[in-house]
């Protein structure tokens, strides 16, 4: 006999707690932390993004990493606020419209990780513990592993060619 799925949770799937299911118009069913964010909040999430996107231009794997959580953010903002509540404007220009932000060009790249810290803990104090949560904080962290990562080698393909005075190979 099939089981019956509970409201807000998939079949075999425990991990939901803290987790709300929604219908996501591309995707699907999906899930959203059983919270709220205060819009204050999420103005402070858009702009670390935003900043850190735009200092850390042509990576990539940081910008894949924040796009995805960039767009988790966007979708719950929707879901959490009702048009009274969150004018059109105002949701607009968060996490998507970047031209009116402050170029974080004087953003130094030391600055780049702790800027990421303080969004997870601004996820981890507004949203409750569940795989929404989990699956957020984890695209932060690969971030901060990438940054790190490029932080610490710049062109190694490069640099351990000319350490040995030898023309670079052509890669295959």
């Amino acid at each position: 006999m099939p089981r019956k799925i509970s409201k807000g949770m998939r079949s075999g799937n425990a991990s939901r707690k803290g987790a709300l299911l929604y219908n996501h118009s591309f995707a699907g069913q999906q899930f959203r932390p059983n919270g709220k964010m205060p819009i204050d909040a999420h103005q402070r999430s858009a702009l670390i993004i935003k900043s850190v996107l735009k200092a850390t231009e042509g990576r990539l794997h940081v910008e894949n990493c924040l796009n995805q959580v960039r767009g988790n953010l966007d979708e719950y903002v929707m879901r959490e606020y009702k048009v009274d509540e969150l004018d059109q404007e105002t949701f607009l220009n968060l996490y998507y419209d970047g031209l009116d932000y402050t170029r974080p060009d004087k953003l130094d790249r030391d600055q780049l990780v702790p800027y990421l810290e303080e969004l997870k803990s601004t996820l981890r104090r507004h949203y409750p513990d569940g795989s929404p949560l989990r699956e957020l904080l984890m695209w932060v962290d690969r971030a901060i592993v990438w940054i790190e990562r490029w932080l610490g080698q710049t062109q190694p393909y490069l640099a351990k060619h000319l350490a040995n005075d030898l023309e670079p190979q052509p890669r295959l």
